[in-house]
């Protein structure tokens, strides 16, 4: 979200900065010192000495030569970080690892492992169709790269019935056991225990439920199959992984209830602006934007309080789609405001480089929200609606989060005394919240908003 490190955790926390410096010049240093990892320039890369002559040239010599214009084998930036956790949980001796692919899977760089105890495939929409495919077959294809031989394969309880036909089809193929996650009312409907509830979720929206049943089931089935379970049979032993469980045990009803996800489904008050309530979910396609839509409005139920939204979606995404679904919240809450921004902020230690300011993108993005407003304004002429005209005026197009974040808390925010105690949600009565600001879209906007206004994460 904010820093390279967040993207390799111990016992679900970020590496320290001297960890992570000590394990990436370890890893760097490899890639230049060892002579395997060497690769030689071409023959026109070379350099000559002033009266060297290459039809002179004798084979020491070109050996010599070669030695002197090697140069180091550097994988890209995902394959880099990939091989960095691996030597980090290597040297750490962590007890189980879980390894996250970047894209797809079939030719992802994580997907080196041989035999993993357990794969997990979360639900699957049209994302990096650029990449993995323009149908949903064709991308659980992809996905259904990281099965193996002798390993269980377990998918999300909501999967498209398309995907599962490919899942089902590799998994026999590669002699990989496949199963469906059961949803978490499975568990609950089936107790034995006096508590007969919904488990609670740390995180918020209906799809948040959905991943924590298939969490709970890649669990289950780690614990099954590898040594620990024998050490620890008590974990397990009123839970029927087989068939539908009796219960879920205490410490997974805990473990759901404490989780935690920074820039998902996620909320949070600043202590200096205590009259304004942020509300930032990451989504880039129209499924994970529909869920930040949904979850918004039921957090923001019966609310009367006016909004601003904050928007700016990853690079290449298809922004009439995600616009389309933003309509929603701009008709049903009371907005004022509607900024734009570049995905870029000025602080010098977290800055992302691969993130440019390019200025045709905010103009691009406005044109695509004026042509979906007149859209979805010819469809409800006989309908309530936000006038196309009034719409437009709320917009503003800032260069930076900066930019933005200094804008909400210039003309919105409500400053407090100097000692005004820390707070988080539950301090601050709904009553003095003034103002609701949604932000979405690329997660490095999220991230970027969570950096400027300090916001820990951790």
């Amino acid at each position: 979200m904010i820093e390279v490190r967040e993207r390799i955790r111990l016992d679900g926390v970020p590496i320290s900065k001297d960890l992570f410096t000590k394990y990436f010049f370890q890893v760097w240093e490899k890639f230049h010192n060892d002579s395997d990892l060497r690769s030689p320039l071409n023959t026109s890369e070379k350099v000559l000495g002033k009266n060297e002559n290459i039809l002179n040239h004798n084979v020491e010599h070109d050996e010599k030569l070669i030695s002197r214009t090697e140069k180091p084998i550097i994988p890209s930036y995902f394959r880099f970080l990939t091989l960095l956790a691996f030597h980090v949980f290597v040297q750490e001796g962590v007890s189980v690892a879980v390894i996250e692919t970047g894209i797809g899977g079939e030719y992802d760089s994580t997907n080196i492992l041989v035999s993993p105890t357990v794969c997990g495939i979360t639900s699957i929409g049209l994302d990096h169709v650029d990449i993995l495919g323009n149908s949903i077959p064709e991308i659980a294809l992809q996905k259904a790269g990281i099965m193996k031989k002798g390993s269980v394969a377990i998918s999300a309880p909501d999967q498209d019935s398309e995907a599962i036909k490919v899942f089902e089809k590799v998994a026999e193929e590669r002699h990989c056991e496949f199963k469906i996650a059961k949803t978490l009312d499975q568990y609950i409907q089936h107790t034995n225990s006096l508590k007969l509830h919904a488990p609670e979720i740390g995180i918020a929206g209906e799809h948040q439920v959905i991943n924590a049943a298939l969490a709970v089931e890649l669990c289950f089935q780690w614990m099954k199959r590898s040594k620990w379970s024998a050490k620890h049979p008590e974990a397990i032993q009123d839970t029927d992984i087989e068939n539908t469980g009796k219960y879920l045990p205490e410490w997974v009803l805990e473990g759901l209830k404490k989780t935690k996800w920074p820039g998902r489904s996620h909320s949070f008050i600043p202590p200096k602006h205590p009259n304004i309530k942020w509300f930032l979910d990451g989504a880039h396609t129209k499924d994970s934007m529909n869920a930040c839509v949904q979850w918004f409005l039921k957090e923001t139920n019966n609310s009367k309080t006016p909004c601003i939204l904050i928007f700016s979606p990853a690079h290449g995404r298809n922004k009439p789609e995600l616009i389309k679904e933003l309509i929603q919240v701009v008709n049903k809450r009371p907005f004022l405001k509607i900024i734009f921004c570049n995905k870029i902020t000025f602080n010098p230690e977290t800055t992302n480089k691969n993130i440019a300011h390019n200025p045709k993108e905010l103009n691009e993005l406005l044109d695509s929200w004026k042509n979906v407003s007149l859209e979805n304004t010819c469809k409800n002429t006989t309908q309530n609606h936000v006038n196309l005209t009034s719409d437009l005026e709320k917009i503003s197009l800032l260069n930076s989060i900066n930019d933005a974040v200094e804008y909400v808390y210039t003309n919105y925010g409500k400053q407090t005394p100097l000692n005004h105690k820390e707070n988080n949600n539950q301090m601050i009565p709904e009553k003095e919240i003034q103002f609701n600001v949604l932000v979405t879209g690329s997660l490095h906007l999220v991230g970027g908003v969570l950096d400027v206004t300090n916001t820990p994460i951790w």
